[in-house]
């Protein structure tokens, strides 16, 4: 379908300019806006789901670490890899044993552009940030032995991966001892791997982890002295906002600021004095709470620019534009012209195909509107 959502900048957030360039390009509803302001970076932006027409088109431009790991782009992995392919000879899948891997690392530091990092595969689909990726699973499997492969790299990035506990189990079954619990910790559709498994659990950002998963607040109430405050203050499931209400003093209130639970946001407008600007920026959740501070004088220059940049929330739908969308006649890059989203719409729902299966398989007639009693 040719119509989309178009978005539009809140009328008191900053310039695009003076944003963070490169977080906005990850910023889902960010596009139109950068589109208009001629700030397209496509190697940037290669990661935002909501820019996949866009990459698609460019697509010897993209970052293929950033694709590997959006989630709007499982339709060009398998195109992707066939036309780049090679497979680097220094690979070492056990290289987190041999470097004697701490807890401080993380999954996501493949990301980074550091050489040191092992990668197999050159100029191809970043298997390791496939594993990630929960719309990648399928592209991934396919290229690998789920059912044998012992690649602690991959391993290590599924265990985040919400999409991936079928395979977590039968790894767990097969040796437990590739699992990563500092990564699987978490998982908030993990945590009855992990609670088979609670002797793994002994690293302080094992339990720092457990208190920021959704689904691990009982876990964290049966071992109370292990919770980290900090992170179960952002925590945004309706049982850490309940442990959290009974133990008050426990309460990081700059972290409430950041928690995605509307329940959050009440207790703040209960006691406003804890509100934090700053650390509200990031907060999709609490933009209206943001929203009344600005209007009420509160200077927008000393807001956070970098979480706002992030924040989808400072986008907002331009109705009048998506409006004109409805009539308006397009052009392809060839200039030939494309039919409005009306026409476009009129033919997709009475092609005669749609109009046929109806009446056969609901007696419903698409063209009169009714329904057609048996005879």
């Amino acid at each position: 379908m040719s119509f989309r959502p178009i978005y539009k900048k809140r009328s008191w957030v900053p310039p695009l300019k003076e944003l963070d360039y490169y977080k906005l390009m990850d910023n889902a509803y960010a596009i139109n806006e950068l589109i208009n302001n001629n700030m397209l970076d496509i190697y940037a932006m290669s990661g935002n789901p909501s820019a996949i027409d866009i990459i698609e088109k460019n697509i010897q431009n993209i970052n293929v670490k950033a694709l590997s790991l959006n989630p709007a782009a499982g339709h060009l992995f398998k195109k992707y890899d066939e036309n780049y392919s090679y497979l680097l000879p220094d690979y070492n899948v056990n290289y987190r044993e041999n470097l004697n891997y701490d807890e401080s690392f993380s999954a996501m530091s493949y990301f980074d552009d550091d050489d040191s990092y092992p990668q197999r595969w050159g100029n191809k689909i970043n298997y390791m940030a496939l594993a990630l990726n929960p719309q990648g699973l399928d592209h991934l499997y396919k290229q690998i032995n789920v059912e044998q492969f012992t690649d602690r790299n991959i391993i290590s990035n599924l265990c985040w991966n919400t999409r991936a506990i079928d395979i977590l189990e039968k790894i767990e079954k097969r040796n437990v001892n590739l699992l990563d619990f500092e990564n699987l910790t978490n998982n908030p559709n993990a945590v009855h791997i992990i609670e088979r498994n609670m002797d793994k659990i002994t690293t302080d950002n094992q339990w720092t982890n457990l208190s920021f998963n959704l689904n691990a607040v009982h876990i964290m109430r049966n071992n109370f002295t292990k919770i980290n405050w900090y992170a179960m203050s952002q925590n945004e499931s309706n049982d850490a906002i309940k442990l959290l209400l009974e133990n008050p003093d426990k309460i990081v209130w700059n972290m409430i600021n950041e928690n995605r639970n509307p329940k959050a946001i009440e207790l703040l407008r209960k006691n406003s004095e804890k509100v934090n600007l700053y650390h509200l920026c990031s907060n999709p959740i609490a933009i209206d709470l943001l929203e009344e501070y600005i209007y009420k004088g509160h200077k927008v220059d000393r807001l956070d620019f970098d979480s706002l940049s992030l924040n989808n929330a400072i986008f907002i739908l331009d109705t009048e534009k998506m409006k004109k969308q409805i009539n308006n006649k397009n052009f392809d890059e060839n200039g030939n012209l494309l039919e409005s989203f009306a026409e476009e719409l009129i033919q997709k729902s009475l092609h005669p195909d749609r109009v046929k299966k109806y009446l056969l398989e609901f007696n419903y007639d698409l063209l009169e509107d009714e329904y057609i009693e048996d005879q």
